[in-house]
């Protein structure tokens, strides 16, 4: 089932207001992310509406880096998105990630938002 205007719209929108930053982990992977929890408690509902977004509509793809696990991946407009709720360090908790689409190569669900 395909996203209806109302998701196109609510993630246009979702991702325009994230604060991003840019990761400095895995330089051989340029990519930004965006914790849930810098998000004030009465937006984390959207966080949550998105990462549901990514894993309805989103297509498995390997890691760019190290291509050996299974991420899913969500292309809108000229980014891929996917989520990640893994622990790092500071138990940071969900993470939303992008990076431009055109640094990888693969085509995955796109959105035209």
């Amino acid at each position: 089932m395909a996203p209806d205007l109302d998701d196109l719209t609510f993630s246009r929108e979702f991702v325009a207001s994230l604060r991003w930053q840019t990761a400095t982990t895995v330089p051989q992977f340029p990519h930004a992310y965006s914790l849930k929890r810098w998000l004030p408690p009465d937006r984390r509902a959207e966080f949550d509406r998105f990462a549901d977004l990514i894993a309805r509509h989103g297509e498995p793809g390997l890691h760019v880096s190290t291509g050996d696990r299974v991420w899913v991946y969500l292309v809108l407009g000229e980014f891929r998105y996917w989520i990640s709720n893994e622990l790092f360090g500071d138990g940071a908790g969900l993470i939303v990630n992008r990076a431009l689409r055109e640094l990888d190569g693969r085509e995955g669900a796109v959105l035209a938002i």
